[in-house]
């Protein structure tokens, strides 16, 4: 978009040029451990949304109830994701949804959980 007067103009970036910048901004230094045992290991956009990979680094599918932990995490995130302005606001001007795909030490998967604003309704 083009905004100005005169002979001065400004380009403003698009959503999408936002979105892409945010999460090269994201990706910067991955993998790299966020704590309690997580491991951010990229960020990626998905459609119009953004998929964040972790992995869980002491933690294995065989020793992990999946339904208990699947249920702690998305709670844990979602109480994270809705109370922070500036993540909500998130879905409204870069993406329709945000979602966490989560691996364990070995690479196996545990859960995938998508959260868009309604969520935080």
């Amino acid at each position: 978009m083009m905004t100005g007067s005169g002979d001065l103009s400004v380009i403003e970036p698009s959503d999408e040029q936002k979105r892409a910048a945010a999460i090269f901004k994201l990706n910067h230094g991955t993998p790299k451990d966020v704590g309690n045992g997580t491991r951010l290991d990229r960020v990626v956009a998905v459609g119009v949304g953004v998929q964040y990979r972790f992995t869980m680094m002491e933690l294995t599918s065989d020793n992990t109830d999946a339904a208990d932990f699947h249920d702690f995490i998305y709670e844990t995130a979602r109480s994270q994701i809705c109370s922070h302005p500036q993540l909500v606001g998130f879905f409204d001007s870069k993406a329709g949804f945000v979602e966490y795909m989560i691996n364990d030490r070995n690479g196996a998967f545990l859960t995938e959980i998508r959260f868009d604003k309604s969520d935080c309704q």
